[in-house]
């Protein structure tokens, strides 16, 4: 009786089992990912996967942080893919927003870091980049009592000194770029 119902149609119904068939943001993010739709993928991308949702439950709680790390890690992927375009079109501030918002959660990912350096010097955002630079130094000191690299202290050079001149910022994901961003979690 119930397969006459309107809403049947998104049912599968078998003799044991009733599902409801339903698409979810994280399946349209997941396959914004697969077909290389970056922009869709950050669009989709809400946050947190189940932000408020805890567990007592060790086993679900694991789960949970997983995927949570997984799905944010293939945000930022895609981020940096959305970031790079907005660089090649000369869009520096939404480049910028896009990687202060890695940033927000990843505040030692370096090559973030230069890039943003990099795209607010472009953007005529000299004190910003500067900032950024002496933020991100500030927090690699106290997190891991570590120096920015050669490379992150000649590019904060570069832009103090009005000395850079890159007319485009080339960003990729390379096995590189990701290796900065994996964690010990099965990627997707």
């Amino acid at each position: 009786k119930l397969k006459q119902e309107a809403f049947a149609e998104s049912l599968e119904i078998t003799e044991t089992q009733l599902r409801w068939l339903a698409t979810t943001d994280v399946q349209g993010f997941q396959e914004a990912l697969t077909l290389g739709d970056w922009n869709t993928a950050v669009q989709i991308y809400g946050g947190p996967f189940l932000e408020r949702t805890h567990d007592d439950s060790s086993t679900f709680e694991d789960w949970l942080s997983q995927t949570r790390d997984e799905l944010h890690t293939a945000w930022q992927d895609a981020a940096l893919h959305v970031a790079q375009n907005h660089l090649t079109e000369g869009r520096y501030g939404e480049a910028v927003d896009l990687l202060q918002a890695i940033l927000d959660y990843d505040f030692l990912a370096e090559e973030v870091v230069q890039v943003c350096m990099k795209a607010q010097a472009l953007a005529g955002q000299k004190t910003a980049a500067l900032n950024t630079f002496a933020t991100f130094k500030k927090q690699l000191r106290d997190e891991l009592e570590m120096e920015p690299l050669e490379e992150t202290l000649t590019l904060f050079e570069e832009i103090n000194n009005l000395s850079l001149n890159v007319p485009t910022v080339p960003l990729t994901a390379t096995p590189e770029t990701k290796a900065s961003y994996k964690n010990n979690l099965p990627q997707t």
